[in-house]
């Protein structure tokens, strides 16, 4: 019975991730507000696919200036300063992350690691075991880890803005 609970609790955990994955928010914006995004990290896809990262540093009358930090095309895009012409920016996603989810995860995961672990450990190998302070053990580690990752996924969240002319 504890195996099925335990295999059960593992499928839930693994299904959820869908659920939990970060969310993402759509805004629009004028050229004239971009100022508002200075200083954040942002990711715009150029037109020819190849997707830059970096910081947004100043607006010109017809292109934003991003440092950039992070590009799939080097050659045409290298990293450092790069101005993206006003005619090509239409969209940027700007990620951001938050702590909350991690927590919940942590915290569930090390009660739930705890009593199952316990349970476990009781019930299969006995309280003359050897093994059955390291079965606790193991289960106690393994889901508040798992709890972790699935509320680090949950807390990225991307707004994307689309630019108005």
């Amino acid at each position: 019975m504890n195996k099925r609970l335990l295999a059960g609790f593992f499928l839930f955990l693994f299904c959820s991730a869908p659920i939990l994955a970060g969310s993402a928010d759509q805004r629009q914006i004028a050229w004239s507000d971009l100022p508002t995004v200075f200083n954040k990290n942002i990711r715009v896809v150029m037109p020819d696919g190849t997707q830059i990262e970096g910081q947004a540093v100043a607006l010109e009358t017809d292109a934003l200036a991003v440092k950039v930090t992070k590009t799939t095309n080097a050659k045409d895009y290298p990293k450092g300063r790069l101005l993206v012409p006003r005619a090509t920016l239409q969209a940027f996603d700007v990620p951001h992350t938050t702590y909350y989810w991690r927590v919940v995860g942590v915290f569930v995961g090390a009660v739930g690691g705890a009593v199952a672990g316990v349970g476990i450990s009781a019930t299969h190998y006995g309280r003359t075991s050897s093994a059955a302070p390291v079965v606790a053990t193991a289960v106690a580690v393994v889901v508040p880890v798992a709890g972790y990752y699935l509320g680090k996924r949950a807390d990225q969240r991307v707004t994307t803005y689309v630019v108005t002319k």
